[in-house]
């Protein structure tokens, strides 16, 4: 998205006033007008467009199939590359841990998956810290057992 010059100018002061950077500002403001709109009953509240954006996202991985276990560190990728401000959003709205664990759920269930176990216990794969991840810990996954699978 392009500011008008006069805009961006008036975003640079601001900015500058609050001690912060310009892009971190805008972020502020998307935020800001996804929860107004939201509470204004405009748009979903900020999780439910999340789901509702990532629901592509999911059937194409579905349909290719052959995803790795630990499909669930890329969906938080492309979350992460392609969303994060609607994710800092919900996350904001509805708390980071309850929004990872919806959005894990979610892709266990698009992706007609079970969770990889040893014995009894779910199988994790922890994220590199300082990554830029959206998640430290993730369940892998791996497709259900049936028919044309």
């Amino acid at each position: 998205m392009t500011l008008a010059r006069e805009d961006n100018e008036k975003l640079a002061v601001e900015a500058a006033r609050r001690g912060i950077l310009p892009a971190t500002l805008a972020a502020e403001f998307v935020r800001e007008g996804l929860k107004r709109a939201a509470a204004e009953k405009k748009v979903e509240r900020p999780a439910a467009e999340l789901k509702r954006w990532l629901e592509p996202f999911l059937g194409d991985l579905r349909r290719r199939g052959g995803w790795p276990e630990d499909i669930t560190i890329t969906v938080f990728e492309h979350i992460r590359d392609q969303a994060h401000d609607l994710y800092d959003a919900a996350a904001e709205d509805v708390g980071r841990s309850a929004l990872n664990r919806e959005l894990g759920r979610m892709v266990k269930e698009r992706l007609d998956a079970e969770v990889v176990t040893i014995g009894t216990r779910p199988k994790v794969k922890k994220v590199r810290r300082n990554s830029g991840s959206l998640i430290q810990l993730a369940t892998l996954l791996k497709p259900k057992p049936g028919e044309g699978r």
